[in-house]
C-alpha cells in the first residue's frame, strides 16, 4: 500500500516539482476552488506539496485491488432487498457495474435512502472497493471531479 500523501491521491494533479528537493507540487481537486486575492481576484484550486495530507486521501485509480473478482454478482455483498432492487432497476449486476457507478447515480434511484448508500459503501469498503473507482462502461477515462 502506498503512503497516504497528496502525491499518491486520486484528487492530486502534479504540475511541477520543487527544484530544491524534487518534491511534487500540484493542485488538490478534493475541495472546491478558493478565492485568490493577489493582483486580481480569481478562483483557483488549492496548491499542495506532494508530502501533505488533508485526511481525506483516496487511492489513485491505478491502485485498484487486484485480488477482488469484479465479475462476481452484487449478491455477494449480502445487502438488503431494497438495495438489491435498486441495483436491478439500474442494471447493476456485477461488482464491476457497481464500482463504475457514482453515489449520485445511486441516490437517484427511487427508494434508495442515505442509509442504503451507507450500507453499500461499507460492504464495498470491506472488500477494498469504492463507488466510482472505475469509469462507466460507456465513457472514456474520468477526469478529476
Amino acid at each position: 500500500m502506498s503512503r497516504k500523501n497528496c502525491d499518491s491521491c486520486y484528487f492530486f494533479e502534479m504540475v511541477s516539482k520543487r527544484v530544491t528537493d524534487d518534491v511534487p507540487i500540484g493542485y488538490c481537486y478534493r475541495y472546491p476552488p478558493v478565492l485568490y486575492d493577489g493582483d486580481e481576484a480569481k478562483w483557483v484550486q488549492p496548491r499542495m506539496l506532494g508530502y501533505h495530507w488533508c485526511g481525506e486521501w483516496k487511492p489513485e485509480k491505478t491502485q485498484a485491488p487486484t485480488d477482488v473478482d469484479l465479475d462476481q454478482p452484487v449478491s455477494v455483498l449480502e445487502l438488503s432487498v431494497r438495495i438489491s432492487n435498486c441495483f436491478a432497476s439500474r442494471g447493476i449486476e456485477t461488482l464491476r457495474d457497481l464500482v463504475s457507478t457514482t453515489e449520485n447515480e445511486l441516490m437517484r434511484c427511487p427508494g434508495f435512502a442515505k442509509m442504503c448508500l451507507h450500507y453499500t459503501k461499507e460492504a464495498l469498503k470491506a472488500r477494498g472497493l469504492w463507488l466510482g473507482m472505475l469509469p462507466p462502461k460507456d465513457a472514456g477515462s474520468r477526469s478529476h471531479p
